[in-house]
């Protein structure tokens, strides 16, 4: 995931000038996501996703293990490109 987030932080600050807007944007779905991790909805299967509040194509694939309260982040994943690419991470079964 710091790949894609490096990724994306990169096209948004050299296309738009956008980098910080899109940094703080990942940090708040980010802290959302350890802060409640069971409220957001699911993608696929047991797997949660959580869209960003600016770059709404994007989200934050994540699978919760409430046993543990352990939070295993899959992927920063366009919604349109390249769909469920991710699939393959799913971090345990």
């Amino acid at each position: 995931m710091k790949q894609e987030f490096r990724n994306e932080h990169r096209y948004h600050e050299t296309e738009a000038g956008l980098g910080d807007v899109f940094k703080t944007d990942f940090r708040e779905a980010f802290q959302k996501v350890l802060e409640s991790p069971k409220s957001f909805s699911f993608v696929q299967g047991d797997v949660r996703r959580i869209r960003l509040g600016v770059f709404k194509k994007l989200m934050i694939v994540y699978r919760y293990y409430p046993v543990f309260d352990y939070v295993f982040f899959i992927a920063l994943a366009h919604q349109s490109r390249k769909p469920f690419y991710w699939k393959d991470r799913r971090g345990g079964a």
